[in-house]
């Protein structure tokens, strides 16, 4: 069967040592994808700068608030600008995009990250296959874990059946995820599987916006 055109992207949160191994997994699928990393990482300076060679590096807070909403004023602009500083500093890249930790945002968040200079911010919300419209309220297609949004279906199923839409009808595909939930999941086979049937059967377009 001849290869279909996919625009994807996906994007990882938290900055967890796993990240390694998974920017290993996108590099050799030939991938694309952001990796948001808060300055409480548990990965050196170096190790973000290798994955930095080859992926983009978003911002995602100083110390990842349970819930931003509950912070304002200077310890707002000093979560986001500072990290997005940091992040400048250690990689040499622009950073533009932004992850909302656990999702959690306002319009006030919204308003400090522009202020900022981000451009970008992306949620957790799934089943999307829209491009983007609101750049500061981007959804995504699929968390790869379970979750009950895909109505019993697991994740990797729930995937095909949006990948099918997007097929009859055009759309992008985001998949999203956190590296050290996958480790903890034991999942990081059914990822390596799904990525290689999506190369098997994708022109990958890589998509940004």
């Amino acid at each position: 069967m001849e290869k279909r055109e996919l625009k994807f992207i996906s994007s990882w949160d938290d900055g967890s040592v796993h990240d390694k191994r998974l920017s290993g997994l996108l590099k050799y699928f030939g991938l694309p994808g952001i990796f948001f990393i808060p300055t409480c990482t548990d990965l050196s300076d170096d190790e973000i700068k290798e994955i930095a060679k080859d992926f983009e590096i978003g911002g995602h807070t100083i110390s990842h608030p349970t819930d931003i909403k509950r912070i304002t004023g200077e310890s707002l602009f000093f979560e986001l600008a500072g990290n997005k500083d940091w992040l400048k500093q250690v990689t040499g890249q622009e950073i533009t995009k932004f992850a909302y930790p656990s999702g959690k945002y306002n319009s006030d968040t919204i308003k400090a990250l522009q202020i900022c200079g981000f451009e970008y911010a992306r949620t957790t919300l799934v089943g999307s296959i829209e491009e983007g419209i609101d750049k500061f309220r981007i959804k995504t297609t699929v968390h790869c874990r379970d979750r009950k949004e895909y109505n019993g279906l697991g994740w990797i199923p729930y995937a095909r059946k949006k990948l099918k839409e997007i097929d009859g009808w055009g759309g992008v595909f985001h998949l999203w995820g956190h590296s050290w939930e996958i480790d903890k999941l034991n999942q990081w086979i059914q990822l390596e599987a799904f990525l290689r049937e999506l190369t098997d059967n994708y022109i990958i377009k890589p998509y940004y916006d």
